[in-house]
């Protein structure tokens, strides 16, 4: 039931969202399974929360990144207008129950312009006592932002185009009443999509699938003959 809670009060972000054009570079403490990992701390040193934010292949594998916060992935469309790529936060309270509210603060950059931050999120409330949690997103499935693709002739007309190559800014925060106590940042650089890299589309994987599995059968039926023989 608090994982439940915890989603609805994230889903503020997406409903109460609205734009900043600060310019954001990589920062957090340190890399933790394909997360870029900071922390907050009390008078006495003790961690009371964590959050993270990485960039991965479908919530599976993390993208190949520099260790500095740079992750780097491949322009691309893996159907229906989705990247070929998905972003991950999470948010870790240590369950101190002190009462206090913080907010948990997610920007998303839509435009793959070269040093260009047109970020797009607000925050939602969060306590010590929230639980690891996470989130997926693909911006690929996300209508909320402030730039799309703008030529007329494009199919991605009025949305946001995965096949542009260029470099996104991601960013999770955690906020007290009225400053950052911490905050993760990346970029993912999606980079042109090679002809040799195109992924084929399910019915050639289907074709592709029945003449490999043709193709072993034949196979088989040669070793089993030579054995026989």
């Amino acid at each position: 039931m608090k994982h439940n809670k915890w989603l609805l009060r994230i889903s503020l972000i997406i409903f109460t969202g609205n734009a900043c054009a600060n310019y954001l570079t990589p920062e957090f403490d340190y890399m933790d399974n394909g997360f870029a990992v900071s922390e907050v701390h009390d008078i006495s040193g003790n961690t009371i929360f964590k959050i993270g934010i990485g960039a991965f292949y479908y919530n599976t594998s993390p993208l190949p990144n520099d260790e500095l916060g740079i992750y780097y992935g491949q322009a691309g469309d893996s159907g229906y207008g989705y990247a070929l790529w998905s972003f991950t936060f999470f948010m870790e309270g240590d369950g101190v129950d002190t009462g206090e509210v913080y907010y948990l603060s997610i920007l998303w950059d839509w435009n793959p312009g070269i040093n260009t931050s047109y970020l797009t999120g607000d925050s939602a409330p969060v306590f010590r006592t929230d639980q690891h949690m996470e989130i997926t997103w693909n911006l690929g499935g996300m209508i909320w932002g402030n730039w799309y693709e703008s030529d007329e002739n494009s199919p991605y007309y009025g949305r946001f185009n995965p096949t542009h190559a260029g470099e996104y800014t991601l960013s999770v925060s955690l906020w007290g009443e009225q400053s950052v106590l911490a905050r993760s940042t990346i970029y993912v650089i999606a980079e042109p999509i090679q002809d040799k890299d195109v992924i084929p589309e399910p019915s050639t994987l289907i074709l592709l699938g029945l003449g490999l599995a043709g193709l072993f059968r034949n196979c088989k039926s040669g070793v089993h003959a030579k054995n026989v023989a």
